[in-house]
């Protein structure tokens, strides 16, 4: 079932590599240790399905690479599992059509990489037929590579998590949006991040990043709105010595 390099997704590919290898592009904030990355996918194309899964993998057996790997191979594996078993419950009599009755298109990339630290992006679209329109969302994943495991970490493990932080984060937050023109802000609709939505977060060279999903910061015309909130704006928030200080200083 997977295929790397799928026609369907040749230009993503083509950009996702010139991204990653030039170190202006899209993602210069990509840290990666201890290998070099690759992009492998899960692909199903039936009429009643279509499923499309990116997600990194890595040449390299040492440190959190295999275990990695491994992970966003099931994660893959468990997407697909999902998205059948979604158009299995769907009748395409009742919803009018005779095509795919469900699509996803995910993608689930790296964004920072240290020899004690992982964090994850996840995206994906879905569409259930009969819908005016798809889901789009992404949300982030911290693990910490402690003792040779990969263990589920947060924010509140990073950063001085109190209500300072929380202020200052959403201060920066409603900031960058009303510099992009995100309507909910504009038209004083806006609310504050609550505490677990600000931990929906992922910490990368530059900074601390965040991804406000369709509707959450305007119109579905206005799309996703992507924050990146430097470190030296929260340096008095980063713990001196411990691990999001060392990855800093690598």
């Amino acid at each position: 079932m997977r295929i790397t390099g799928d026609r369907w997704f040749a230009p993503l590919l083509l950009a996702l590599a010139l991204a990653l290898a030039c170190p202006g592009g899209l993602h210069a904030q990509l840290q990666v240790y201890p290998c070099k990355q690759r992009i492998d996918s899960l692909v199903v194309n039936r009429p009643d399905v279509e499923v499309r899964i990116l997600f990194h993998g890595f040449d390299s057996p040492t440190g959190w690479s295999g275990p990695l790997t491994t992970l966003l191979q099931e994660n893959a594996q468990s997407r697909v599992d999902g998205a059948l078993s979604m158009a299995a419950e769907t009748d395409p009599v009742v919803v009018g059509l005779t095509g795919p009755v469900f699509i996803e298109e995910g993608r689930m990339f790296l964004v920072w990489g240290s020899p004690e630290l992982v964090a994850l992006r996840d995206t994906y679209y879905s569409y259930t037929a009969g819908a005016a329109h798809g889901d789009e969302s992404t949300h982030f994943r911290i693990l910490a590579w402690h003792k040779g495991q990969l263990k589920p970490a947060a924010l509140a493990d990073l950063l001085k998590w109190n209500r300072e932080l929380r202020t200052e984060l959403n201060r920066h937050i409603e900031g960058q949006l009303r510099l992009l023109g995100a309507s909910a802000v504009l038209e004083g609709r806006w609310e504050a991040l609550d505490p677990r939505r600000l931990q929906d977060a992922a910490p990368t060279e530059l900074g601390l990043l965040y991804v406000l999903s369709l509707y959450e910061a305007g119109s579905r015309a206005e799309g996703t709105f992507e924050i990146l909130i430097p470190w030296r704006a929260l340096a008095a928030w980063i713990p001196a010595g411990e691990s999001l200080d060392r990855m800093l200083q690598e």
